[in-house]
């Protein structure tokens, strides 16, 4: 990005970098970024965010080609002035910190100084950072998420926008609390955390975030909603759209004239799992919100001409990645259209605002409703249901049980609970176990597998929940078949997680 004359642009070093001696460092990095000449300590340190280009030039004789320099390096930001006016207000709200910048961040930008802008961000505590690929020893959540914050603050100001942010953990904090994550337990968490952060979000879930969203956007009093389509698996994502969704049916109660639309989640837009790819996902969901009075209407904004601008802010979240790879995969997002032109999709919300079923909704819908009807039926028979298994698959993860456990206890007040894991699994449930709950741990792999199968077998309407990270379409059907068969005379049900089971007991039962 080159700014031939920034003037009363404000400069801002970079929230990542500090100061020891006369060297700049990134993060934690022990390798320095900038060694600074004497000359040029007192012009790094005068760099505040509140002061001018035009007043830094002024003061320093070397100012203009220093700054420069810096902004190369991507150490400083220069911010235009703005006086954006009242209104119109657009409120975009994100699940994270840098959704906004990654999926809309084009759209903003030709927004900038036109409009009033808001960015919400839903989840505001986090241990995350890039360094968790590198396996550093960084996992403080209060400097992480002052440093996110400080981050998305920037952001907002390169996009011409105020910048809010709600109290929620992050899916990894919420898996487990922050003081567990060492480098000690990184793999073990990072791996198993996916099959709670991959899982459908429970009404409860959803409910929490609206009631927290809802005051704020009412004390916001916004023209225009900009809400995440939550395409993918990630219940962060999920449960702010489908939070987003109850808020706006109620704001627009209120505000008839609301204008609210819909925005891809990128880059989970130009990503294809084993049994969905995301644009089958987003033309899913059109469809599934259609059959419920509400139309999404498919648009498409060319963003060439701010592009490059975009990145330059992207990359501004340089604790979660860095803009050199991100580029690319945002590039190939926004060359998704058709068109020649780099475009951000969207879509305009019309009719009735009515929020399907989250396993309606979710990516793997297919597996799911059919396995809704199990739960609905096993639900309806609750009271002669004595005995239940849960069977842990070789290579799959629990989830957060501690969660789970409370919806099958409450669930089914009469059962008792068999769950069997494999020997590298059996930490995962470290959490107090219930009276009618018993763990076995089997060895790893198939004769553990073999010897629950064998325990099980004579345990004729038992119901059975078998959590498989290979079920709904991404492991061998012939496989699942045979585990099926070798489990007779029961109700035998097939789940990625256990989370997954468990949110459709949530959704069939919302109350206890």
């Amino acid at each position: 990005m080159t700014i031939n004359d920034p003037g009363e642009d404000l400069v801002q070093i970079r929230p990542h970098y500090r100061r020891q001696g006369n060297l700049v460092y990134f993060m934690i990095s022990k390798r320095a970024t900038l060694e600074l000449a004497q000359d040029e300590l007192e012009l790094f340190d005068a760099i505040d965010g509140r002061t001018s280009f035009s007043e830094l030039a002024r003061r320093f004789p070397t100012a203009v080609q220093k700054i420069h320099h810096w902004q190369s390096l991507e150490i400083v930001e220069l911010i235009p002035p703005l006086a954006a006016p009242e209104r119109p207000h657009l409120v975009v709200i994100e699940p994270h910190m840098d959704d906004a910048a990654l999926s809309v961040g084009g759209r903003l930008l030709h927004r900038r100084g036109n409009n009033r802008i808001t960015i919400l961000s839903v989840i505001k505590k986090s241990n995350y950072t890039s360094y968790f690929y590198l396996k550093r020893e960084y996992f403080d959540v209060d400097k992480i998420t002052s440093l996110r914050l400080e981050e998305s603050r920037l952001a907002a100001a390169l996009f011409g926008a105020e910048y809010s942010c709600l109290n929620f953990e992050d899916a990894p904090l919420r898996f487990r609390e922050a003081n567990l994550w060492s480098l000690d337990t990184l793999e073990n968490f990072s791996e198993a955390a996916g099959a709670y952060t991959d899982t459908s979000p429970t009404p409860g879930a959803v409910n929490a975030i609206a009631e927290s969203l809802l005051p704020e956007c009412e004390k916001l009093s916004p023209d225009e909603i900009w809400i995440p389509m939550g395409l993918g698996s990630h219940i962060d994502h999920r449960a702010t759209r489908s939070a987003c969704m109850k808020v706006a049916a109620k704001l627009r109660l209120v505000h008839p004239n609301l204008k609210i639309s819909v925005y891809e989640d990128l880059p989970y837009s130009a990503v294809n799992s084993a049994t969905y790819s995301a644009e089958e996902h987003a033309v899913a969901m059109c469809n599934t919100f259609g059959k419920h009075g509400t139309r999404l209407v498919r648009r498409f904004e060319a963003i060439d001409d701010v592009f490059d601008r975009k990145i330059r802010a992207i990359s501004v979240f340089a604790s979660q990645f860095k803009g050199s790879v991100m580029e690319p995969k945002i590039r190939q997002c926004a060359s998704l259209s058709g068109s020649n032109a780099l475009s951000e999709t969207y879509y305009d919300m019309e009719g009735s605002l009515r929020l399907p079923r989250e396993s309606e909704l979710a990516p793997d819908s297919s597996a799911l409703i059919p396995m809704r009807d199990i739960v609905s039926a096993l639900l309806r028979g609750r009271e002669k249901i004595t005995r239940v298994a849960v069977i842990l698959l070789p290579s799959s993860h629990i989830g957060k049980w501690d969660e789970d456990q409370r919806t099958l206890l409450t669930a089914f007040p009469k059962a008792s609970f068999h769950l069997y894991l494999p020997e590298g699994a059996a930490w995962e449930v470290d959490t107090g176990i219930d009276e009618r709950v018993t763990v076995t741990v089997v060895p790893d792999g198939p004769s553990g597998l073999l010897s629950v199968l064998r325990r099980e077998f004579y345990r004729f309407g038992t119901p059975t929940i078998l959590v498989s990270w290979g079920a709904f379409g991404g492991g061998s059907a012939g496989k699942q078949r045979l585990l099926k068969a070798a489990l007779p005379l029961r109700r035998v049900i097939l789940s990625r997680t256990l989370g997954d089971f468990c949110a459709l007991i949530a959704e069939e039962s919302p109350g206890p």
